[in-house]
């Protein structure tokens, strides 16, 4: 068995390159291989494959589109949402300051304590001003 991980485009090329040889090689009389065959269609199917979808621009950060933001945040996002490194995201949750959020092995920021984490310290910084 061979598992090939390419790119649409590389899939398209492998998927022309193949069909070529398969005409020819039936102009000849020549018996095709049927894994061959398996190949060139799984090459056209990887093809025709769309991307990934992705979010808009600065949803992950907070900015512009971030009503729609995910629910749970990586470390990494928390930390830019909050304009803080990721190990000063690791020490909020390691002090019990936001909750980690376990799916697997990854670990996870629910939003809304980072909302409620900004609304509990502009509260007390504007009792004391």
């Amino acid at each position: 068995m061979l598992i090939l991980a390419v790119s649409p485009d590389v899939a398209a090329h492998l998927a022309r390159a193949l069909m070529l040889y398969e005409r020819r090689a039936a102009d000849r009389g020549e018996v095709v291989p049927a894994e061959l065959v398996t190949v060139a269609e799984a090459a056209i199917v990887a093809s025709r494959r769309q991307a990934a979808p992705t979010w808009p621009v600065g949803v992950a950060d907070g900015g512009p589109g971030a009503d729609d933001a995910p629910v749970l945040l990586t470390t990494a996002a928390a930390g830019r949402l909050l304009s803080v490194s990721t190990r000063q995201v690791d020490r909020l949750l390691s002090d019990g300051t936001l909750s980690r959020v376990r799916l697997g092995g990854a670990v996870r920021v629910a939003r809304s304590e980072i909302d409620e984490l900004v609304a509990s310290r502009v509260a007390a910084q504007r009792k004391v001003s």
